[in-house]
């Protein structure tokens, strides 16, 4: 299972889906359910890896269209992409100190730990505006 998610830095917001393989056709579907999301933002900045899928040309020309800026990190420096922290978070949660006997059983837990943060955005929203 291949990972891709956005996180947005104002709400927390997390959007992640699943894909056979991480490639340019998967940046680009990724891509289309960005700005699904944020139809009437003008500019979107993501923070990238210099991965190989998303420093294609295809990507890049594919990011142009939905009006997506990407802004590479330095080489070997992951640590300051703040998406790969949640990944940290999750595997803490998910995978270490636990046996799973198949990869497969690898789903139930990772949608249980992604439900959860979920919620958990939604609670602290409303608690954001809530008058106490």
């Amino acid at each position: 299972m291949n990972l891709m998610g956005f996180l947005n830095l104002e709400t927390m917001s997390v959007t992640i889906d699943a894909y056979e393989t991480l490639n340019s056709i998967a940046m680009n579907q990724h891509f289309q359910k960005i700005y699904q999301k944020y139809p009437k933002a003008q500019k979107i900045h993501l923070i990238l890896d210099q991965g190989p899928y998303n420093i294609s040309q295809e990507t890049k020309e594919v990011a142009k269209t939905y009006g997506i800026v990407l802004n590479f990190l330095l080489p070997y420096s992951s640590n300051l992409n703040p998406i790969e922290r949640l990944w940290k978070i999750m595997n803490e949660h998910v995978r270490d100190n636990s046996f799973l006997y198949r990869r497969k059983n690898l789903r139930k837990p990772l949608y249980i730990f992604l439900e959860l943060h979920r919620q958990f955005q939604i609670l602290k929203r409303y608690l954001q505006f809530k008058d106490i």
